[in-house]
């Protein structure tokens, strides 16, 4: 196990207790750690209705063509809204690459509307209603519940940033940041002029398919881990949405076993060669 993300539900969440602390907890005791990663942003009540809103939208096919139809109308940048949901095939460092470039705009925000005019560039609605001075607390108070936020869910994230600059710049990362037992693998593929080469080329992904294990071993687990980490909740969340769809009243006789079947079938990206299976299938017997 090299990481845990929950919804923020109760019984998930905690460092001293909840399964995410329990977990953590036997990992340590074998030598290992855990990164945690909660989600549980206080805007809930914003969500919730733009969520709503989109899902009623997309639901019903003359509202989704009405729309559409109102955004080309309005020359909008967007001509259609997707459902909601989260960063989907996206590894672990770009993903906390967005949670870093977001706090910075919460920064910059705050520092907008501290200053003394109060900077509304950002804000254009805002800027079309006037801003009211008596009410700089309250936006204040908002950018700051989320900038404390984001600092306590992502904690265990900052202290890996080291593991992350590791996995994203093998090549130009420091010897002295990484940990004793990767140095002398990492000198050797800095030094290893065809590696670096793809690594110029190619996706982080598939540049770590073409690192040999033998030569190294431990960069090679590193890079595991890393590829092996999520940010995002979507995958829970998609199987529990087609496990509603499949496992419905009318469908009764389904038992657990084949419900398996079809979650393993649903969430797969692994796409089947129908054309190997059937050549080595006997040839059925044709009946007259």
């Amino acid at each position: 196990m090299a990481g845990i993300t929950t919804d923020g539900a109760p019984a998930m969440v905690g460092r001293k207790s909840g399964l995410a602390a329990f977990a953590s907890q036997k990992v340590s005791e074998c030598g290992g750690k855990v990164a945690l990663c909660a989600k549980s942003v206080g805007l809930v009540d914003v969500m919730r209705d733009v969520v709503k809103i989109v899902n009623n939208i997309r639901s019903k096919a003359l509202s989704h063509r009405q729309f559409k139809t109102l955004m080309d109308e309005m020359n909008a940048q967007y001509g259609d809204v997707l459902y909601h949901q989260e960063g989907k095939d996206q590894i672990i460092t770009q993903l906390f690459d967005h949670v870093r470039a977001f706090k910075q705009k919460l920064l910059l925000l705050r520092r907008h509307l501290s200053a003394d005019a109060g900077n509304l560039a950002h804000f254009p609605c805002l800027g079309e209603v006037g801003m009211v001075k008596e009410k700089d607390h309250e936006y204040d108070a908002v950018l700051s519940n989320l900038i404390q936020e984001f600092d306590s869910h992502f904690e265990d994230f900052r202290h890996s940033t080291a593991d992350f600059e590791l996995f994203s710049h093998p090549f130009t990362i420091s010897v002295d940041k990484v940990r004793d037992d990767l140095q002398m693998e990492l000198i050797e593929l800095q030094c290893d002029s065809e590696l670096k080469h793809k690594f110029r080329s190619l996706p982080l992904t598939d540049f770590y398919k073409c690192v040999p294990a033998n030569r190294y071993p431990t960069m090679c687990k590193q890079a595991q881990v890393m590829l092996s980490l999520f940010g995002s909740t979507y995958l829970c969340e998609q199987t529990f949405s087609l496990m509603n769809l499949n496992k419905s009243k009318l469908r009764s006789k389904i038992t657990d076993s084949h419900l398996h079947n079809i979650l393993s079938l649903s969430v797969s990206q692994l796409q089947p060669n129908l054309e190997k299976l059937l050549k080595n299938k006997d040839q059925l017997p044709i009946s007259h």
